[in-house]
């Protein structure tokens, strides 16, 4: 049988936290800097005050949007329109992350973002077996700011096949970015074969930006998956408890799902956390601490209580390079969330909270992630493994070396294999040149830059999505 679930939250302790939401959303409200939004929040029967830009959402509201919401979402591969996994059916998918920082794999240094790590952080992401949605390495920094997110997803989509996450951050560019992704699919109708995935943010605590509130209702209205990721960080823009902390995670969450609801009913969200505490010592936002790792738990159990797919930031450490720390810390945030039914796990690649990304952590975030896969599996029991029959016949004092049945099971997926992890003996890993885990997995990525070539896009849709892009630049300036 599989490992048992993590949990954190009773059941009378999950409807606390949802009335606790409710109280919130009716009685303070959201503040909303789009006119769009609060008019149709107003017309949707919420109690709007334009001139505070406040909208309070009654219990009623917020209980018909939430059965509207799909339980499952369906993601397609973008070449052939087949599908590639469906969020809310029971297994976890994987993203690669994103960072303000790269960490160049040649010399090591730290450096930003540019539009050649996007295109090769998608290509490795593409060869890797446990990555199944790509994200855009970073901001790269060598072309236009203004569509720097557009040449990103254009490069990502350029360099695999599976479906891609992206967050937009300016008004315009989530449009821009679905008539690429209608390029790329051949489909006007982005909600037949969805291929990307669309993050927004509220401003906590309790607040919508013009761009992201505008994004929502934008993704919304082409039937786009959506993240709605709200972000407090305990004790700053959150209460420090706990308890409060997830109060207002999913007061704001749940705002995002009635507009998102009353644009489209049925358009796909999930539920979301972005789970940050603050040292009040070092004045630094952590992503890995333990408590960060409660809260992944708690929201996969919301998350159920809502009956949605469930997000959460997951490959996470504020280690600033690949050490103990970061081994420690990436696989409890890992753990706590593969275990607790977490749909859809972030961040791959990810390390020094979240800024910096590089191909190693990539690699070794892989590894990590198939340990931990292979762990919460579990063990199989039926009358073949339990293999009586050929314990009796090897009987005493003799091996099981050569028996078909240790043959039958050695590919199978019984015990997991390692890539970068060392498992050679002492002598033997000291004649490779004594090898860390940073160096092997340097490797690995060279090796997958230098062999692997996954199918490009057509010239022609290259050229087309070429013109969609001047074209952004040319009205932006």
């Amino acid at each position: 049988m599989h490992m048992s679930k993590f949990r954190v939250l009773s059941e009378e302790e999950i409807l606390k936290i949802h009335h606790s939401s409710l109280q919130v959303l009716s009685e303070t409200g959201v503040k909303i800097y789009s006119k769009s939004a609060l008019c149709l929040l107003e017309e949707g029967g919420a109690e709007v005050d334009m001139g505070k830009r406040i909208a309070k959402l009654p219990n009623k509201m917020v209980k018909e949007a939430i059965t509207t919401l799909p339980e499952k979402i369906e993601m397609y591969n973008s070449r052939t329109k087949e599908l590639a996994f469906t969020l809310g059916d029971g297994k976890p998918h994987v993203e690669c992350g994103h960072g303000i920082w790269f960490k160049d794999i040649e010399t090591g240094d730290r450096r930003r973002v540019n539009i050649k790590d996007v295109s090769e952080f998608a290509l490795v992401s593409d060869a890797l077996e446990h990555i199944d949605i790509v994200g855009l390495a970073g901001i790269p920094d060598d072309v236009p700011q203004k569509s720097a997110i557009i040449h990103a997803c254009a490069a990502v989509f350029n360099n695999t096949h599976k479906p891609i996450f992206f967050a937009p951050d300016q008004s315009k560019i989530t449009n821009v970015v679905y008539d690429i992704a209608r390029i790329v699919i051949d489909e006007d109708d982005l909600s037949k074969h969805p291929i990307l995935i669309c993050q927004v943010s509220p401003s906590s605590p309790l607040t919508w930006v013009g761009f992201a509130v505008e994004a929502l209702m934008d993704t919304a209205k082409n039937g786009v998956p959506c993240n709605i990721l709200p972000e407090p960080c305990s004790g700053v823009t959150s209460p420090l408890t706990l308890a409060g902390h997830l109060v207002l995670n999913n007061s704001e969450w749940l705002s995002g799902v009635v507009i998102s609801q009353l644009i489209r009913k049925g358009a796909p969200v999930l539920y979301t956390g972005c789970w940050t505490t603050f040292d009040m010592r070092s004045s630094r936002a952590l992503v890995a601490s333990p408590e960060t790792s409660i809260l992944r738990v708690a929201g996969a159990q919301m998350s159920r209580f809502y009956n949605v797919p469930c997000h959460s930031i997951s490959f996470d450490t504020d280690a600033a390079t690949l050490d103990a720390q970061y081994g420690s810390e990436k696989t409890l945030s890992i753990l706590s969330a593969l275990n607790s039914g977490v749909d859809f796990l972030v961040n791959a690649g990810e390390y020094d909270s979240l800024v910096l990304v590089g191909h190693e952590s990539l690699i070794v975030d892989h590894e990590i992630i198939g340990m931990l896969l292979r762990f919460v599996r579990g063990m199989e029991i039926t009358s073949d493994t339990l293999g009586v029959k050929m314990i009796n016949e090897v009987g005493p004092g003799n091996n099981f070396i050569t028996e078909p049945h240790t043959l039958k099971y050695l590919r199978a997926g019984e015990h997991w294999e390692v890539n970068a992890f060392n498992r050679t003996l002492h002598e033997k890993w000291k004649d490779k040149g004594s090898p860390n885990i940073s160096e092997n997995a340097k490797n690995i990525a060279l090796g997958i830059l230098e062999n692997y070539h996954p199918q490009k896009l057509p010239e022609t849709k290259i050229k087309e999505i070429e013109k969609v892009i001047e074209k952004f630049e040319s009205i932006v300036g």
